[in-house]
């Protein structure tokens, strides 16, 4: 008896009998360069996988795995530039005896944002003991479930310390930032909340730079090329 099969959307095929999902080709060839740079350019511009996968019409999951792996590759130029720039870049402390559930802190240093998360090995958290950095604020929950579940709308942010005013606003902006651009991702962004919040560091940074989807189209490439 021969199973049927229909293809689905995303160029895959569904078995009617089980309904498993599957490719039709056992190893699957890697993208083109072209559409590599294109997937980066969509990336950049916060179109969701699905929509990438829709326009550049590969399958969803790839596209998915690209964006993994651009979300990576902020995280490495992200620590990459923040061991230049502070003299202890281990961590902070993850504790301040005040009740609340820290779920990151950003630093401010030469007015570029990096995000430390409390898993990170362990230095102070005041401002004399810091003298590269120019302020602190803690995006914090006051709900356990809130933290474990990764519920943005009741995470809060509060300033530690900065050094300016307009410092302060730096870091504010930030976080408004995160959440308007966080909820464009629809709760996809949960499964691997800290590189969804290093593409928003980022992307606060380098919003400016000219050559910054170049930047990911090569590393793209050399990823692509290796594997």
């Amino acid at each position: 008896m021969q199973t049927e099969t229909y293809r689905l959307g995303d160029g895959r095929y569904k078995c009617k009998q089980c309904k498993k999902k599957f490719s039709a080709q056992r190893n699957k060839a890697k993208i083109s360069s072209e559409k590599l740079n294109n997937l980066a350019e969509l990336f950049w511009q916060m179109k969701t996988a699905e929509q990438c996968a829709k326009q550049l019409e590969i399958n969803r999951k790839t596209a998915q795995s690209y964006y993994d792996r651009l979300r990576s590759i902020m995280a490495k130029e992200n620590a990459r530039t923040r061991h230049q720039l502070v003299s202890n870049p281990q961590g902070i402390s993850s504790t301040r005896g005040n009740g609340k559930l820290t779920i990151f802190w950003s630093l401010l240093l030469q007015n570029q944002v990096h995000v430390i998360f409390p898993a990170t090995p362990l230095f102070s958290l005041e401002k004399n003991d810091l003298p590269e950095v120019q302020g602190i604020s803690e995006i914090y929950t006051n709900s356990p479930s809130a933290k474990r579940n990764v519920i943005i709308e009741k995470f809060y942010r509060r300033t530690l310390w900065a050094r300016k005013e307009t410092e302060e606003k730096q870091l504010q902006e930030f976080w408004r930032q995160c959440k308007i651009n966080l909820m464009k991702y629809r709760g996809g962004c949960k499964s691997r909340f800290p590189l969804f919040i290093e593409e928003m560091a980022f992307r606060f940074n380098h919003h400016e730079r000219e050559d910054v989807i170049r930047l990911l189209q090569n590393k793209l490439c050399e990823f692509n090329s290796v594997t």
